[in-house]
């Protein structure tokens, strides 16, 4: 299968798992929690398997990712809830920007040996701050962007780490097993803030439904997600195909007469942008 195809593949659920909540209506640290812990005990079958990799790196790599995607997923449950889904989508295009450019000091003489490769580069990142600004410019937005940024930054680093740390080759038991870790950190983490929010852990009708339906979803998109970024020649690649959630949001919301906040040729100019990036390096 092609990295092209999987990515296909996690774009659409990276869509359902956008669009979620803002249906769900659901309190964002204990959907979180209770998605993970279902992941978490499903995958948990992969530790009966023999000769996982259990190497330092490995193992650290899979913590770090775990944390910080609990906090992504969180925030982005919580957007969706809030402020409509294509806002919650919007870090995609963050991400893709700075992972590009963090994986340049890997790639750098690819990079510099076309002058004109450089300026295309150079416009359409040019492109996509101005867009970036439009966007922020909207005082309903600016702060969720804000907070997108920051943790775009961090899950961009915990990208890079892990495309360094898995091998191109990575068996599908070591790919269930980085899954597992990252699932269990995310369990443990969410479990915590909920603890210190003085949430309880009752489980409702609804948060089950909700829970179980993503929870499904992830047990596809983690594995799914870490194979195309070890597929693919620059991870930036990767995200750049999950920038059109927003456009595939927008045409789902026109059909289906959906009110959301983003304004639309600022996003669009900025998807847009950013995947002719992705393209042309």
């Amino acid at each position: 299968m092609s990295w092209q195809l999987i990515c296909i593949i996690v774009l659409i659920i990276s869509v359902i798992q956008t669009e979620a909540n803002r249906v769900l209506q659901l309190n964002p640290i204990m959907l979180n929690f209770w998605r993970s812990l279902f992941a978490t005990i499903v995958l948990s079958l992969i530790l009966f398997s023999p000769d996982l990799n259990t190497s330092m790196p490995f193992i650290l790599s899979g913590l770090l990712t775990g944390v910080v995607s609990a906090l992504l997923s969180t925030t982005i449950f919580h957007l969706s809830k809030q402020y409509g889904s294509k806002i919650a989508a919007l870090s995609t295009q963050t991400n893709t920007l700075i992972i590009f450019f963090m994986w340049l000091p890997f790639d750098w003489n690819n990079f510099i040996a076309s002058p004109l490769h450089s300026v295309s580069v150079t416009i359409c990142v040019l492109i996509g701050v101005g867009a970036s600004y439009f966007l922020s410019r909207s005082p309903l937005i600016r702060r969720p962007l804000k907070i997108l940024f920051l943790l775009s930054i961090v899950i961009s680093i915990s990208v890079i780490i892990g495309k360094r740390v898995l091998p191109e080759n990575i068996s599908m038991n070591d790919l269930l097993f980085y899954s597992f870790i990252i699932m269990a950190t995310q369990t443990f983490v969410s479990a915590g803030a909920m603890w210190v929010k003085a949430y309880s852990f009752s489980l409702t009708p609804r948060m089950l439904k909700g829970s179980f339906g993503l929870g499904c979803v992830v047990l596809i998109g983690c594995p799914l997600s870490w194979l195309a970024i070890v597929a693919t020649p620059n991870p930036a690649y990767f995200h750049a195909i999950l920038m059109t959630i927003p456009i595939i949001l927008l045409i789902y919301h026109k059909l289906f007469k959906i009110d959301d906040y983003i304004p639309l040729i600022p996003s669009i100019i900025l998807t847009f942008s950013m995947m002719l990036l992705a393209y042309i390096s």
